[in-house]
């Protein structure tokens, strides 16, 4: 038992002398960039930890990315420039590439650990018509108001909310929640492991809906369809489900 009691003691007390275990500190940074949407045809953006969230451009001609970058630091890293995340902007070619590098610097010296340091990089970004949006995220939101822009989603953690949103969608949800309220659409894809979809759909709309549950119920409720067909195997239940648009 005291050589048990005497190995903590050691372990605690390296982990203090490496820094580990010392007090961190919220160190935060807003960037704002202003990229040229001529002769772009799609953003793609690659995200670790925060929220994305787009909203249709008030010019047609600009797309403006606002990234607010938080990551928590040793108290000698507070005060100096923030390069521990570096906002990396591709616009080669036709598309505009967005990704969130997090790099060494403040990280616990001769440790690789970042447990710790809690870094996130929120987003919100405005996008003229015309322009597909494709986004990679791990945990956080991802929200989009008022636009029509084709959007494929691939999210493992978290939540995604449409607003009255119209285009082509394609959304992979590991884990978490789909809310969405849809005026039109040219097509509906969604895809969630664990958790729960809501839609709520205009009775204007014409689609056929193709719903999957592993681990959960469909609900149809509000919704008048004009056929329903349920297929059991073995991943769960299938429903293929055709909206007749009420006019």
């Amino acid at each position: 038992m005291k050589l048990s009691i005497i190995f903590i003691a050691v372990i605690a007390f390296m982990l203090n002398g490496c820094g580990l275990l010392s007090k961190k500190y919220v160190k935060s940074d807003k960037e704002i960039h202003r990229v040229s949407a001529e002769g772009k045809k799609k953003i793609f953006i690659q995200n670790i930890n925060g929220n994305i969230s787009f909203v249709r451009s008030s010019d047609s001609g600009i797309v403006k990315i606002v990234a607010e970058k938080e990551i928590k630091v040793k108290k000698k890293y507070l005060n100096t420039p923030f390069d521990e995340i570096t906002i990396e902007i591709d616009t080669s070619g036709n598309e505009i590439n967005i990704e969130s590098l997090i790099n060494d610097k403040g990280r616990d010296d001769g440790f690789n650990f970042n447990f710790d340091r809690k870094q996130k990089v929120n987003y919100e970004i405005s996008v003229p018509e015309g322009i597909s949006i494709s986004v990679e995220n791990v945990n956080g939101k991802i929200s989009a108001d008022n636009i029509s822009n084709d959007l494929k989603i691939d999210q493992v953690n978290g939540s995604v909310d449409l607003d009255n949103y119209s285009g082509l969608l394609e959304c992979d949800l590991t884990n978490g929640s789909f809310s969405g309220v849809i005026d039109s659409t040219k097509g509906i894809n969604i895809n969630v492991i664990n958790g729960s979809v809501s839609l709520n759909l205009s009775n204007y709309i014409n689609a056929r809906v193709n719903a999957q549950s592993m681990n959960s119920n469909v609900s149809t409720d509000n919704l008048k369809f004009s056929d329903i067909i349920q297929e059991k195997n073995r991943s769960g239940v299938i429903w293929e489900l055709k909206i007749t648009g009420l006019k």
